[in-house]
């Protein structure tokens, strides 16, 4: 798979985009702040798999995605999590339209527009806008319904930003569960329990879930935040960022973190955070949702259209 890149510039802003695999963002630069995005670019990725005991084999959906992930920001759709078969339609893990490639319709002036049919039944539309002023990163999605049938989604934003000592992450009014299925080699919090934002209840005390965890941790967590923004602080690095979205469309936040976990393929390498806008309360994939009722539907021909940002600004 192609990994060539269309880079976006506008003022003192770049855009990395790389079109053959999901029209994933690669990089968002900012001159004097530096890369935004989490860089996960380890080479070459696959031959690591060899390192750890616990990997699963090849031909596992998870596992196949992951050998492409250098961090960025993904756009999983039309399912998140676990692989399925829904409606004759084949939706790999974290959805095709991660994956698949897509055509660029047009770039320049720092904007560019992207489509793909991911499956048989979704063509997916996608603008980035890099604002002159340098802060702002914006993204306009079209999804539709091209079967004729009714069709049901999951869909998540996935940006995965840097983890640092002094990092702090500011939700409001915020309702924080902790999945039953959350996979965690160190979960010191409660699993299936929920409480308000930031802290969480512990053996002895509480924990404070804005602030970095102990090493060797992977915590997922689901958040409902009565405003739909999530705002990420790097003091040492005087760079703050805020990501808004539909909170219609997205009424879940997911919530993953790594700090040097061990598991393929990250095996103690990584320090993020990645703040995902969902539609859906599960990650066990469409197949799940659909069943008990998280799936959100599209009817024959129709579409669904938002918008997302993210700010960007000196701390």
């Amino acid at each position: 798979m192609s990994s060539k890149r269309l880079t976006l510039v506008a003022g003192p802003l770049s855009v990395d985009l790389v079109p053959a695999m999901g029209a994933e963002i690669r990089s968002i630069r900012h001159e004097r702040l530096g890369e935004v995005l989490w860089d996960f670019d380890v080479e070459p990725n696959r031959d690591l798999r060899t390192l750890s005991e616990t990997v699963a084999p090849a031909t596992d959906h998870a596992s196949r995605w992951l050998d492409d992930y250098y961090g960025g920001w993904q756009i999983l759709f039309p399912n998140a999590g676990s692989a399925a078969r829904v409606n004759g339609d084949d939706h790999g893990y974290h959805g095709s339209a991660s994956r698949v490639p897509w055509t660029v319709l047009y770039a320049a002036d720092g904007e560019a527009c992207l489509e793909a049919q991911v499956t048989p039944s979704f063509h997916v539309r996608r603008s980035v806008v890099a604002d002159r002023s340098g802060t702002a990163v914006s993204l306009s999605t079209e999804i539709r319904n091209t079967s004729d049938i009714q069709q049901p989604f999951l869909w998540f934003e996935h940006p995965a930003f840097p983890l640092t000592a002094d990092m702090e992450l500011s939700l409001s009014g915020t309702l924080l569960q902790v999945p039953k299925d959350s996979h965690s080699e160190s979960m010191t919090l409660p699993s299936g329990g929920e409480a308000q934002w930031p802290r969480i209840p512990v053996v002895e005390g509480s924990v404070d879930v804005g602030h970095l965890p102990g090493t060797g941790v992977e915590k997922v967590f689901l958040a409902s935040p009565t405003s739909p923004s999530a705002t990420l602080t790097w003091p040492s690095l005087r760079r703050q960022i805020t990501l808004r979205w539909d909170g219609e469309l997205f009424p879940y936040l997911w919530i993953w973190i790594q700090n040097q976990a061990q598991r393929y393929p990250f095996l103690g390498r990584t320090a993020c955070v990645a703040l995902e806008p969902a539609t859906s309360p599960t990650m066990g994939g469409l197949g799940v949702a659909a069943e008990h009722g998280f799936a959100q539907c599209l009817e024959p021909s129709a579409t669904r259209a938002t918008r997302i940002e993210l700010l960007l600004g000196e701390y």
